[in-house]
């Protein structure tokens, strides 16, 4: 049988969350890191901050001949934590020779990521051709 507890639990304080809505441009990957860095510096009181897929890069990157290269150690994407909140920022992360349809979760200077495991291949969405997918570990 389970007593009730008698003495009051703390209520938590809310969780503040900023969407960024941005229209990053196409391969302008440090113009893209600029406004993300200006757009954040205005939300710092947040907890977290979300960007959109590929807020770095762009989206259509299949009309690019040359795809700006970043790495999840570039400090321009590391620097997007010291305004405050965690931040969920899309990018089209470069490891040796592959690419992959990352996003980087920045809290102050730790950087961790996750990759996309399902990658569209229909219509004006052919990203198998511009990333690597990831396997499933299940």
């Amino acid at each position: 049988m389970i007593t009730p507890r008698s003495e009051a639990v703390p209520e938590a304080p809310p969780l503040r969350v900023a969407l960024l809505q941005t229209a990053p441009r196409l391969g302008d990957v440090s113009g893209n890191l600029a406004e993300l860095s200006q757009r954040l510096s205005q939300v710092a009181r947040c907890d977290l901050a979300v960007a959109p897929e590929l807020a770095t890069h762009g989206y259509h990157l299949g009309s690019l001949s040359n795809v700006p290269r970043l790495s999840l150690a570039d400090p321009a994407l590391v620097g997007l934590g010291r305004h405050g909140p965690a931040v969920v920022v899309g990018l089209a992360e470069s490891v040796r020779h592959h690419r992959y349809n990352s996003a980087a979760i920045i809290d102050g200077e730790r950087v961790d990521v996750q990759r996309k495991l399902y990658l569209p291949t229909y219509g004006p969405w052919e990203e198998r051709k511009h990333f690597r997918p990831v396997a499933s570990t299940s």
